[in-house]
């Protein structure tokens, strides 16, 4: 259907061998999905991104913090062969998250750029 996909999984054995414990903050299961559609000139993608909870360490605040996942869309417009318009929208949905306990994560943001490579 012309749809272009990419999936990524990683697991990663988060047991400190030693103790027996988690790691802190380290996701055991990452999920990165994108599909891309072109027409002629334009293109368009939505991206999903997803991190299992993490173990923050038994000093943090939160000792655990939960999974999330991440929705974001964009397009492009090739204006030449020279010149190509982009823009995007990361965390679409405006979802609280955290990676490491205390620091705070951005909310819904937007991109644009431009790409010019001299022929």
């Amino acid at each position: 259907a012309g749809i272009q996909q990419n999936f990524a999984y990683s697991w990663t054995d988060t047991e400190n061998t030693l103790t027996g414990l988690r790691l802190a903050r380290r996701p055991e299961h990452i999920i990165n999905w994108r599909a891309e559609h072109s027409w002629n000139k334009v293109s368009a993608f939505v991206t999903i991104d997803y991190q299992s909870n993490t173990y923050q360490g038994e000093y943090a605040v939160n000792e655990y913090l939960g999974g999330f996942t991440l929705w974001g869309l964009g397009a492009s417009y090739t204006v030449s062969p020279a010149l190509t318009l982009r823009a995007k929208v990361d965390n679409l949905f405006d979802k609280d998250y955290y990676t490491s306990d205390g620091y705070t994560t951005a909310g819904t943001n937007f991109g644009l750029s431009v790409s010019y490579t001299p022929q």
